[in-house]
């Protein structure tokens, strides 16, 4: 099993390509004596195997990896615990198909399903509409919780995870320049750096692109507030970038401009900037940066204007002052705990010293319990009176559900934890609902009687706690037994189930 692990660990896949991921579980089937069978293209995998009664469940593994900037270069990785999920599945799968006369005794056929394109929110939808999850009577699945120890399973009856919603805002305006040089000019560049993560937890890591916005929507009143008067000093920036995935935290960002100066000193300015940048390093943890800030050119009237055309549209300050405090402002209108809004990719710019017509923000947001429309309608109202403040600014709003409720059946979670029960006494531990979504949903919402979703811990128990879509993850693969182990279980319990009427409480839940 663990051999299963490290090889799919190894050869990462990104959502939409994982041929020889798929290829490799086909194989290993294969020389277990099953008959498994390639689909949707070869880039996922169905098994078919125990009684054809008209009950079968469906154990589901996701196969994809990560693509997201690991130090400042783009890699695809592993780091949200699909390979191990693949191998658990692959465990169970070997197990239950080495005692066909358990299955038959308990009369309950099994279908392994390993899907591609989690990460894209497709690869279960893909699996439905292909029509291979029909005739299943109940879907389970794992994932994996850095935040559980080894041996520990997190469950919750009714909402697991939240909706997930793709939000994209592209920006729009005429482009701001300068029509005066005769001022003192700084370049000013700064590079953020931090951990990363997943945007589901941004109180885990450094939300970079929130931090960065901070600091562009903020400066220019900084500047004329402490060292100067409207007119003698003025910031601009002509470059805002960050992240690659909407889903994933980026782990750096760069903002470039140029301040313009009259009468003030270069020295004052520095200070400030410095004083500034550490302020939000302070705010948010885990933040660095490298301030890059150098005067440019000294006119022989450095007295002179430093204002812009008229008409033009300061872009990346509207970005920054949209982005800077929108997750508060939703969750002030919606509720602590029922929506997250995060963004994992920022572009706006081409010039140091000038602001492009067009921009775009990319991130999600998860929602529990909070109406998509009544969303939409509240980030349209933020827009109207943004675009009140910047005249000529343009914007368009492109806001899609990706994946809906993952809602555990209250009878599956009861089988689970008949399971889960059998591998140690306090192994299944309340948790709360996570606001990352997951396209099992769709899985559950095709089935005759639904199913369930349970964390499976994978911490050692010693050193640090890793986060989701945060490398290195910090997978003790002592939990891939456990996680088999629940995995069939499971199975044998809903064969039994289906002989009875009745369910024991679910109360010690």
């Amino acid at each position: 099993m663990r051999g299963w692990r490290r090889h799919i660990h190894h050869h990462p896949e990104a959502a939409g390509n994982e041929y020889h991921t798929a290829q490799y579980v086909f194989d290993v089937l294969r020389e277990a004596g099953l008959n498994p069978e390639l689909v949707l293209d070869g880039r996922g995998v169905v098994c078919d195997f125990g009684p054809d009664n008209g009950q079968r469940v469906a154990l589901r593994a996701d196969m994809d990896a990560l693509e997201m900037p690991v130090g400042g270069r783009e890699k695809v990785i592993h780091a949200c615990g699909h390979d191990a999920h693949t191998a658990m599945v692959l465990a169970a799968g070997q197990a239950l198909a080495s005692n066909p006369d358990r299955l038959g005794e308990v009369g309950i056929g099994v279908r392994l399903v390993f899907q591609p394109a989690e990460e894209a929110a497709e690869g279960a939808e893909e699996m439905v509409q292909a029509g291979l999850l029909d005739g299943i009577v109940r879907a389970f699945a794992l994932h994996c919780d850095p935040r559980l120890a080894v041996g520990e399973f997190g469950v919750v009856v009714g909402p697991m995870n939240a909706s997930a919603d793709k939000l994209t805002i592209d920006f729009g305006g005429e482009p701001t320049g300068y029509s005066a040089v005769d001022a003192s000019t700084d370049k000013l560049a700064v590079d953020f750096n931090g951990p990363g993560g997943h945007t589901v937890h941004p109180e885990e890591t450094a939300d970079l692109i929130r931090a960065m916005s901070e600091f562009t929507a903020t400066l220019q009143i900084l500047l004329t507030g402490h060292i100067g008067a409207d007119g003698t000093i003025e910031a601009a920036f002509g470059q805002f970038r960050a992240g690659e995935k909407m889903n994933a935290i980026p782990d750096s960002g760069r903002v470039e401009g140029m301040i313009r100066r009259a009468v003030i000193k270069y020295p004052i300015v520095h200070n400030l900037l410095q004083q500034r940048l550490q302020e939000l390093k302070q705010r948010f943890d885990g933040l660095t940066y490298t301030l890059d800030h150098e005067p440019d050119a000294d006119p022989a009237d450095p007295s002179g204007p430093v204002g812009r055309p008229d008409g033009s549209v300061d872009l990346i300050h509207a970005i920054g002052e949209f982005t800077r405090d929108l997750d508060d402002a939703l969750t002030e209108r919606f509720e602590s705990g029922k929506i997250v809004t995060v963004f994992g990719k920022a572009e706006a710019g081409y010039d140091i010293n000038a602001s492009h017509g067009a921009g775009t923000l990319t991130g999600t947001i998860r929602r529990a319990g909070v109406d998509k429309q009544e969303v939409e309608q509240f980030l349209n109202q933020r827009l109207t009176e943004l675009k009140e403040r910047f005249p000529g600014l343009k914007t368009q709003l492109h806001h899609d559900e990706l994946v809906p409720t993952v809602v555990n059946d209250p009878e599956s979670i009861v089988l689970f934890m008949k399971a889960i029960a059998s591998l140690g006494p306090g192994a299944a531990t309340a948790i709360q609902m996570s606001m990352g979504g997951d396209d099992f949903a769709h899985f559950l919402n095709h089935t005759e009687k639904s199913g369930a979703y349970v964390n499976v811990g994978i911490w050692s128990g010693e050193g640090d706690k890793y986060s989701l879509h945060q490398p290195p993850l910090g997978l003790d693969e002592r939990a891939l037994a456990y996680g088999a182990r629940a995995l069939a279980g499971t199975v044998l319990a809903s064969g039994a189930a289906a002989t009875t009427s009745t369910f024991p409480s679910s109360d010690r839940i």
